[in-house]
């Protein structure tokens, strides 16, 4: 009968030891996703932000597309420097000017292949 209650004593240990190692596990767990998740406020208004500055470059790509709309080189060398006027004040990003500023010089060479300005 002792044997039986050792054995039995000895499981229960067994299980307890296991039950509390799972449980600092889990405690260890949750800490690191509270970690992880602490900047999160900070991410997402980041991504608003981004959401933000992609729409106001959408929005100045669709006015430089007005460079096809242009009579005249000279018109559409107006509206090029209207547009990038807008996107300095803007402060876009370095890449997004440039972008912009690629994307209106080829739309300008389309349109008036003879001009000098858009190359």
């Amino acid at each position: 009968m002792n044997a039986s209650l050792n054995e039995s004593k000895r499981k229960m240990d067994a299980f307890n030891a296991e039950k509390y190692q799972r449980e600092v596990e889990n405690h260890k767990a949750l800490l690191k996703i509270a970690d992880n998740t602490k900047g999160i406020n900070e991410l997402i208004s980041l991504v608003r932000q981004g959401n933000d500055i992609n729409k106001e470059a959408f929005a100045l790509l669709q006015e430089m597309q007005t460079i096809m709309t242009a009579q005249s080189p000279e018109e559409a060398e107006t509206i090029f420097h209207e547009v990038m006027g807008k996107a300095t004040q803007a402060k876009e990003n370095i890449d997004t000017l440039q972008s912009l500023i690629g994307y209106g010089k080829m739309l300008g060479k389309i349109i008036f292949p003879e001009s000098t300005f858009f190359d």
